[in-house]
């Protein structure tokens, strides 16, 4: 019996890989619209438009506007790396598109055609300069949500574990904070005085000559470290307005239980495991997490829903924003 050559089976594997990533938004659209509907299954609607009904008009609002004010501190970031010069507006529009793309799109997939868009509306170079500025962004996203967890860890405490729950938090935040100030310091260090180079001929030294001006732009300590202080105040904005959404609806859960949940949630909705409109995968996440904080099952997906639809008039009203005409510059070719 003939076996297949080493040059067959490496063509099977990536027939295999490209069949997978063909079907795998279907996938995730599937599964998060089964876990989805099992969820509705287990509420009484009824007791939804009560909860809904009873919310605190007030909390809702200030959460609201808060979450929005958020996209501009996310735009100003941006900013320190590209100056949009009169443009402020225009890049705004565009991290609202972000906002919307990152919620409707699988696997997050939002961030990459972002990185289109601002090379088209002349906001990035090309999106290989812009790529690691984009990735020191999300770098200090994750850290700022790890210290907000540490500190919500710390706040909710229990009794019999309070020390070495509190030792082990500020060690992560340490860590964390170290390991990252470390980085932007190395980065800093080989780039900040790099001679300038004229790229070479090929596609490959050109894109590779644009990426090391990338990585010339995030040489600077002090904005990279103005860029994680925004982060936590970004970070800490986004956790806020949602536990305001929390204490808004008559559940009783404590506010130091809803900063943790929504830090797990806001967690694990970060990883690119996600369905369109975070379809069943939010939705689980933060159903497990206001279960892990005591709600009963029931309440807890109720609240998850009046959560979702608060979050849906948000990221609506920043998609709203991101489909105003655009200037009437001309748009650039998008390059990498």
């Amino acid at each position: 019996m003939l076996q297949p050559s080493a040059d067959q089976r490496g063509a099977s594997v990536r027939a295999l890989v490209r069949g997978w990533r063909r079907i795998r938004p279907w996938v995730w659209v599937g599964g998060g619209s089964v876990l989805f509907a099992y969820l509705l299954t287990r509420i009484s609607f009824q007791d939804l438009s009560e909860l809904i009904r009873r919310a605190n008009a007030g909390l809702l609002v200030l959460a609201v506007v808060v979450g929005l004010a958020i996209t501009a501190v996310r735009a100003w970031r941006y900013a320190f790396f590209f100056p949009p010069g009169e443009r402020r507006f225009l890049l705004y529009r565009v991290f609202a598109m972000l906002r919307l793309l990152n919620y409707a799109l699988p696997l997050r997939s939002g961030e990459l055609i972002t990185l289109g868009m601002l090379k088209r509306h002349g906001l990035a170079p090309t999106i290989a300069e812009a790529s690691p500025v984009w990735l020191l962004l999300r770098i200090t996203d994750f850290v700022a949500l790890l210290v907000l967890m540490c500190i919500a860890v710390i706040l909710d405490a229990n009794d019999g574990h309070t020390t070495s729950v509190m030792r082990e938090s500020y060690l992560l935040m340490g860590a964390a904070s170290v390991g990252v100030v470390g980085v932007l310091w190395l980065i800093g260090r080989k780039f900040a005085r790099q001679p300038h180079e004229e790229p070479g001929e090929g596609w490959l030294q050109r894109r590779l000559h644009t990426f090391r001006l990338g990585l010339h732009r995030v040489s600077s300590v002090r904005t990279n470290l103005l860029t994680v202080a925004l982060g936590l105040v970004i970070w800490a904005g986004n956790v806020g307005s949602f536990v305001l959404v929390i204490l808004a609806f008559p559940v009783e859960i404590p506010w130091d239980a809803a900063m943790m949940a929504t830090c797990i949630a806001l967690g694990i909705n970060l990883l690119p495991l996600r369905a369109p409109l975070g379809l069943g995968t939010g939705d689980a996440a933060w159903t497990g997490a206001f279960i892990l904080y005591g709600l009963p099952t029931d309440q807890a997906i109720a609240l998850t829903l009046a959560v979702r639809l608060v979050q849906m008039v948000m990221i609506g009203i920043d998609g709203l924003v991101g489909f105003v005409p655009w200037t009437k510059d001309t748009p650039a070719e998008v390059a990498v």
